[in-house]
């Protein structure tokens, strides 16, 4: 593969390492402008002190210079516990109408339907249950109706196993670099992402002639060794792989680039057909912990320490701070070496820098081409943490707590727990330009508190710290715009659920549906078709509450939670069917209640099926009370006149993990196999296992 450099880098280097397998992979290239410069974008993301400009199109000295001036402090506070200023502290919003406005109507508004498994062009598939329609999010298994992909998490190693969606047939298995994988597909190329790095020795060849999997007598034997991976580990740590795979032939898919990346992944959304891959990565301090404690003798005050870090870090390199990758691809014309390019992640001139100190962290957006894999020159970073990821098909956001001093942190609760959030353009071929950046008090549930319509970027959030809660707590959705590089608030609701923390979110077009709870449920709806003032317009008091909502019709949701007694004691799992037609009159039609039961769905939407040419919603179900434990996939019938129970699908001594539906059928996860039945009779099913 062509792969564009850049004249600054982390000394790429060049290695030509001989390779156990036959195996090739055609050139490509990459070619993507860079980013436009921030100049001075600022946020409001500090009560009290001037807007926060973000750096960026600067030289490798100047980034080193930030990063010699902030790590003193925040090292300290890891090693010994104290720090000495330098350092700013969260708190709230400042009002933000001096800021310029720039028209932002040509942006590409965010869908108005809420995502949901979408069917295959005959209707009879299912697919990955996201968050947005037409942006894929990255699961452990996919399907595209004529064939199923799942991880399998095996007791030596983890594998890409590829099924026949008619037969279920294991038609491979191919090695994948560690557990915790997960898949992304594009026609007939995957991204496999994982986190967790790869584990050394690498896997060995297979012997000649010997398959992976079963294939009839006739055919082939799946192929040896398919993996483009360097023999040695880099030389950092690598905490996230990303493996693309050629699964054209699917009886013996290809692993044509293997990307090993300093840092962990937090998510990925694919958009127009491009992967953008969220990375979080801190330098590795032990070496300059090590060498200060020599620089110090085994003594010292705060004073001593703090001199010692500094002369630590004065000594150390941009390398030392900017996170590092290694690419490894089989070579063009010679398919018995592969090669591999390491270096810095992002470009000096592509790292946006605040001039306050934000910590040393790095949130780091990866562009990779499903054709032409991944190339360093497409990646944007900014110093900050990394904790949520929402995209719409225009504009890529990640919010994180922000960072706080050591010393300040017995003094940051309530009202100055502040989120972060940082906006990145999806639009063109290159990296993702850092559009501006904003700050709002309280603390975001999970990806479901941010939505974007109409260029508007909703967000919940519980005011306070995520482990508060308490007398003075209080829910809100706020409205921000970008303007004039910043996110600035231009409407909010405030006071909802006083006492109480946000359970579940969900935005739909023009409303919004907020659960909050403590002892009770209540369900608000959001009215935001005026972003300069949305406000709460129905409210439903109910015990318990839901932990995930999902559209299953027109003023229909179902949520899936926890039943509560008046108390706010525990009861069991609940599903509930609202009413929400009336967005002032929200009501519980129906429950299903499960004394002793628990299911992922209400805490992984993903592992959430609706299919609604059933009537029917499936999802892992696990019983722990009287009698005998028992786990599967439930099959419920939701309606109007009643939520039931139509099946519940098992595999003994097998954990359940996702339904989806292939060709009509239902598939039910387990791990190590999967049950294929029809719906009519769920329990009629056959077991295939995946080893």
């Amino acid at each position: 593969m062509a792969m564009r450099t850049r004249p600054v880098r982390r000394g790429i280097r060049t290695a030509i390492v001989l390779a156990a397998v036959a195996m090739a992979a055609g050139a490509c290239s990459s070619e993507g402008a860079s980013p436009p410069s921030s100049g001075g974008q600022t946020f409001q993301g500090l009560r009290g002190v001037a807007p926060v400009a973000l750096q960026s199109d600067r030289s490798c000295g100047e980034v080193l210079e930030d990063f010699q001036s902030f790590a003193p402090a925040v090292l300290s506070d890891q090693m010994f516990g104290f720090a000495e200023g330098g350092a700013a502290t969260t708190s709230g919003v400042d009002d933000a109408t001096d800021m310029a406005v720039e028209d932002s109507a040509e942006r590409v508004a965010a869908p108005d339907e809420a995502g949901a498994q979408l069917e295959a062009a005959d209707g009879s598939s299912s697919d990955t249950n996201t968050q947005e329609a037409g942006i894929d999010e990255p699961d452990v298994v996919e399907n595209d109706g004529e064939f199923v992909y799942v991880v399998d998490h095996g007791p030596d190693q983890a594998h890409l196993v590829i099924l026949d969606g008619a037969t279920a047939e294991v038609l491979s298995r191919t090695p994948l670099a560690s557990y915790g994988a997960q898949l992304l597909l594009q026609g007939d190329r995957m991204l496999v992402v994982t986190s967790g790095g790869y584990g050394y020795p690498m896997p060995m060849p297979i012997e000649d002639g010997a398959a992976v999997s079963g294939p009839a007598p006739d055919e082939e034997p799946i192929p040896v060794d398919p993996f483009p991976m360097p023999t040695e580990p880099p030389t950092f740590a690598a905490g996230t792989v990303l493996q693309l795979l050629d699964v054209t032939d699917r009886r013996a898919p290809q692993v044509v680039q293997t990307t090993e990346i300093e840092g962990h992944h937090v998510s990925t959304r694919v958009v127009d057909g491009v992967a953008r891959v969220v990375v979080s990565s801190y330098p590795d301090a032990q070496p300059l912990f090590d060498d200060v404690a020599v620089r110090m003798g085994g003594g010292g005050d705060a004073d001593s320490g703090l001199a010692a870090m500094e002369a630590g870090v004065a000594d150390m390199t941009i390398e030392d701070w900017l996170p590092a990758f290694r690419t490894t691809v089989a070579d063009e014309g010679d398919v018995a070496t592969r090669t591999s390019t390491e270096g810095s992640l992002v470009a000096c001139e592509d790292v946006f820098v605040p001039e306050v100190n934000a910590g040393i962290a790095q949130t780091s957006v990866l562009r990779v081409d499903f054709a032409d894999g991944f190339d360093p020159a497409d990646t944007t970073t900014v110093v900050a943490e990394a904790g949520t990821v929402y995209a719409s098909t225009s504009t890529l956001y990640v919010a994180a707590n922000t960072y706080v001093p050591l010393q300040e942190q017995g003094r940051v609760v309530g009202e100055d727990f502040t989120t972060a959030l940082h906006a990145f353009d999806l639009r063109g071929d290159g990296p993702a330009a850092h559009l501006g950046a904003g700050a709002i008090p309280g603390h975001l549930l999970n990806q479901y508190s941010l939505s974007e319509h109409d260029g508007y970027l909703r967000v919940a959030t519980t005011e306070g710290a995520p482990w508060g809660g308490g007398e003075d707590s209080q829910s809100g959705v706020r409205v921000l715009r970008l303007e004039g590089g910043a996110l600035v608030e231009v409407g909010a609701v405030t006071g909802l659920g006083v006492t109480e923390t946000i359970q579940s979110v969900r935005f739909m077009g023009p409303v919004g549906y907020v659960v909050t709870f403590r002892q009770t449920d209540p369900l608000y709806v959001i009215d935001l078709s005026d972003p300069t003032a949305p406000a709460a317009v129905g409210e439903l008091k109910i015990p318990g509450f839901s932990s995930y909502l999902h559209p299953v019709g027109e003023g229909r949701l179902v949520g899936i939670g926890r039943d509560a007694d008046l108390e706010g004691r525990d009861q069991g799992l609940l599903v509930s069917l609202f009413d929400v037609a009336d967005p002032t009159a929200p009501a519980q039609l129906q429950t299903w209640i499960q004394r002793d039961a628990w299911s992922v769905a209400g805490d992984d939407p993903k592992a959430f099926l609706h299919w609604s040419p059933e009537s029917a919603v499936v999802v892992p179900l696990e019983r722990f009370g009287e009698g005998t434990p028992e786990s599967g996939m439930v099959v419920l019938d939701v309606a109007d006149s009643g939520i039931t129970e139509r099946a519940l699908v098992t595999a003994e001594g097998r954990y359940p993990s996702r339904a989806l539906v292939v060709q009509g059928r239902l598939w039910s996860l387990f791990d190590g196999g999967v049950v294929v039945s029809d719906f009519a009779n769920p329990t009629d099913g056959v077991f295939t296992g995946f080893r």
